[in-house]
């Protein structure tokens, strides 16, 4: 595994062997600001994904708030909620409007969630909850881990899994902002759009490898 330094090391090589503390200084800054950038983007990868959360609503309330570091829900997944009375019964949850849910929504009603919405910084139920349930969430989670340059071993997962895609795009704002070096900065985002391209290949590729649709029942279900 790559420490920080060794990968900013990568970084000012390729801006030319570059050895000006400011200029690292820059790299760190660009690169998380590129990461941060990515994480507001249409495409999440892989390695944001967060499939442990568990939240729990309160009794006579409709709302929870949104986990740690939320950016986006998992498409092929959704939330849902556990039914203790019930045997643990698993019942999804379906998303709806949010205007839907508070019209429909009445303090004299409650019952165990049935749908939900996401808003600004919660989790809009409906019906209100008449006591606490357990709902497993699944969602993409920013992953909160700036870069620094030292020499411990990379943690974000950025620089696990895409590190010369998020290292070439800081280098490339560097290269074209700081050096006024535009020709390198087009080389370098270049490079980045290429191994973009490798990481949504292998998105692509976790997500559909050894696909099976004749899987419809587990062993022992009705």
């Amino acid at each position: 595994m790559s420490t920080n330094a060794q990968l900013l090391d990568r970084m000012a090589l390729r801006l030319g062997s570059r050895t000006n503390v400011a200029i690292r200084t820059n790299l760190v800054s660009e690169v998380n600001a590129a990461i941060e950038l990515l994480e507001q983007g249409s495409f999440l990868p892989w390695f944001l994904e967060e499939h442990s959360t568990t939240l729990a609503t309160v009794a006579d309330q409709d709302t929870i708030t949104l986990p740690t570091g939320f950016l986006r829900e998992i498409e092929e997944e959704k939330p849902w909620v556990i039914l203790a009375a019930n045997d643990n019964d698993r019942v999804i949850l379906k998303k709806r409007d949010s205007g839907f849910i508070v019209q429909r929504n009445h303090p004299d009603i409650t019952n165990s969630p049935q749908v939900y919405a996401v808003r600004n910084t919660d989790i809009l139920i409906g019906p209100i909850a008449d006591q606490v349930y357990s709902i497993s969430f699944p969602y993409y989670k920013a992953s909160n881990d700036p870069m620094v340059d030292d020499t411990n071993a990379a943690t974000n997962p950025w620089l696990i899994n895409a590190a010369d895609w998020v290292l070439n795009l800081g280098a490339s704002v560097v290269a074209d902002l700081h050096l006024q070096n535009t020709k390198l900065a087009t080389r370098l985002q270049g490079y980045a759009g290429a191994t973009r391209g490798e990481v949504l290949k292998t998105h692509t590729a976790r997500q559909m490898q050894n696909w099976d649709d004749d899987a419809d029942k587990f062993a022992g279900e009705g």
